[in-house]
């Protein structure tokens, strides 16, 4: 029981603190050699870049170390995936929004 219970959370563990390094090492980088985080708009790139990097660094040893609760999630968004092929399926409608009627009546 113990280990059961132990050996996922050690898993998560790892996987969140290397992905915080991959975080820091690169918001430190790109802070002080690409962006001027004085302006909004380049503290909004730092912001997206090392965001993106997190996650794919994260996800990548969360498949490497072979979480369980990853593959729970997966499976959980899977089933909202159907709505694309629901939506392509239907036909297109277009509703007039200027509030005018039609010409042709």
């Amino acid at each position: 029981m113990s280990r059961e219970f132990w050996l996922p959370q050690l898993k998560i563990l790892v996987a969140s603190f290397l992905m915080a390094v991959f975080i820091y090492l690169p918001f430190k980088i790109l802070d002080e050699v690409v962006f001027d985080t004085s302006k909004t708009v380049d503290l909004l790139a730092l912001t997206v870049a090392t965001g993106t990097i997190g996650m794919l660094v994260y996800a990548y040893f969360a498949m490497l170390f072979d979480i369980r609760e990853l593959k729970m999630l997966t499976h959980l968004l899977e089933k909202f995936g159907p709505w694309q092929k629901i939506l392509s399926t239907s036909p297109e409608v277009i509703a007039d929004s200027s509030g005018k009627a039609s010409e042709s009546m």
